[in-house]
């Protein structure tokens, strides 16, 4: 089923999709508490991401083929986990992660497999650092959870596949960047690079006809919104963090209702940033100015990449005759 598209123009929703949203975001984040109390701040972070995984997919796709790709993704984050140390295995992962985008993007389904290669990177540069068994249920339950809340009140897009030298384009360079990112953020190493990996996927994300525009704008957007998210978990106390993340969580799945791609990555960036601010191995001001660093970098990646495919398109007698 199509789902129109309300007005979202200059940022506003509908009353009635935000109450929608609200309605799906307060039963989705219900077990992220749940998980802290029970189980703690890891298990609970696994949730926190496996929510996003299933509420990506199932805003995107049917609930049968989101549980797929939630299954892909608790496996890439458990094969992860089993090569954190390993510089080199890990930007391997991460790369057939972002490969996988290839035939996902000819079927027009990249958009709802996007989070693969961050929960690849994420895992295997340890970020997760409690029982392994626990992640990988967190992740499964919360994707799981989500999955099932959106294939009762949300419809969804019909697929827009890209034609095939467009799905391997982007798949090629998110492969490249990230597992590049990842093995530099593991040899040197650099303190919270993951966070590079988090900017690329967030910004590089596979559309057919918005190419340099729509790329700077969400390299601003997700700038915008890291800078947001870290001062917000910088200055806000544990239990308005909590609401704060609840309410990002609101905005993100209103924009996805709307299909308003770019503002939906925006405050998801925001939510990740809030998620992942859990994990901190020093001061809140170093994590932030680092993250911010990070998110500096992958964006200057970004910058290069899309020049580099536009350059190479100019060159293609092909590209030229079909207009790009």
């Amino acid at each position: 089923m199509t789902r129109g598209a309300p007005a979202s123009l200059g940022g506003r929703l509908p009353r009635a999709v935000l109450a929608k949203a609200a309605a799906i975001a307060v039963i989705a984040f219900a077990p992220v508490p749940v998980a802290a109390l029970l189980a703690g701040l890891p298990v609970a972070i696994a949730v926190g991401l496996g929510l996003v995984v299933g509420l990506s997919a199932g805003l995107q796709v049917r609930p049968g083929t989101a549980a797929k790709i939630a299954i892909l993704n608790v496996l890439f984050a458990l094969a992860g986990m089993l090569v954190v140390g390993s510089p080199a295995a890990a930007a391997l992962l991460v790369a057939v992660a972002g490969l996988a985008l290839g035939p996902a993007n000819g079927r027009g389904m990249g958009k709802a497999l996007m989070p693969l290669p961050l929960m690849a990177a994420l895992s295997a540069t340890g970020l997760f650092t409690g029982d392994p068994s626990g992640v990988v249920l967190g992740i499964g339950a919360g994707a799981a959870w989500a999955i099932a809340i959106t294939s009762r009140v949300a419809t969804r897009p019909d697929p827009v596949p890209l034609d095939v030298r467009e799905s391997w384009t982007h798949a090629l360079v998110l492969a490249g960047t990230t597992s590049a990112a990842t093995f530099v953020a593991l040899s040197v190493p650099l303190p919270h690079g993951y966070w590079i990996v988090v900017t690329l996927c967030a910004v590089l994300v596979p559309a057919a006809a918005e190419q340099a525009q729509a790329t700077a704008e969400r390299v601003g957007g997700t700038l915008i919104g890291a800078m947001v998210g870290v001062f917000a978990g910088l200055l806000l106390p544990p239990p308005l963090v909590a609401v704060a993340a609840l309410a990002l969580l609101v905005l993100m799945i209103a924009y996805g209702l709307v299909g308003d791609g770019r503002r939906k990555v925006l405050w998801l960036t925001v939510l990740l940033v809030l998620i992942l601010g859990g994990q901190s191995g020093t001061t809140a001001v170093d994590v932030a100015l680092q993250r911010l660093a990070w998110t500096l970098v992958g964006a200057a990646l970004v910058a290069m990449a899309a020049g580099a495919v536009a350059w190479l398109d100019r060159r293609d007698p092909i590209a030229r005759a079909l207009g790009r």
